[in-house]
């Protein structure tokens, strides 16, 4: 999922490269550690949009909007609290 355009949802299809490793012999995936957070499967941009909008909205009213579960919308507004501890 990323960011909403025009008050549409966007998912993205990614297409990532998977690798061997020559000395183990182990598949691994590519990294895109860089632009989607993994844990919940979005861009970090949609993760910072989501921490900004959780202070002025309902959790239930950005979950309709970007597409995303209440509940990751909750666990992501708890994670964005505790690291501005």
């Amino acid at each position: 999922m990323d960011l909403p355009i025009h008050g549409k949802r966007v998912e993205l299809l990614i297409k990532r490269q998977r690798y061997r490793c020559r000395d183990c012999n182990r598949t691994f995936w590519e990294h895109l550690n860089h632009t989607i957070d993994e844990k919940r499967n979005c861009t970090k941009r949609l993760l910072s949009y989501i921490e900004k909008q959780s202070l002025k909205r309902t959790f239930v009213s950005i979950s309709e909007e970007v597409g995303l579960h209440e509940k990751t919308i909750r666990n992501i507004f708890r994670d964005y609290i505790n690291r501005l501890k």
